[in-house]
């Protein structure tokens, strides 16, 4: 888990400046943004998905 190798989520979204990431949760997508660390750094198992700017429109159909 990245508290043990000492990467945080705010990492994750500055080397990814043109993506949208979302956190995967049982009754969807939740946009994480803007960046909080008291919703972002979650010390456990999670599903996130990146989804580049340019795709938006496809993800937003769904």
């Amino acid at each position: 888990m990245n508290v043990y190798s000492r990467t945080f989520f705010k990492d994750f979204i500055d080397m990814l400046p043109d993506y949208i990431i979302y956190r995967m949760m049982p009754r969807g997508l939740y946009k994480l943004s803007p960046y909080r660390p008291s919703t972002h750094e979650i010390f456990a198992f999670q599903n996130i998905i990146a989804v580049h700017k340019s795709m938006l429109n496809i993800i937003n159909k769904f």
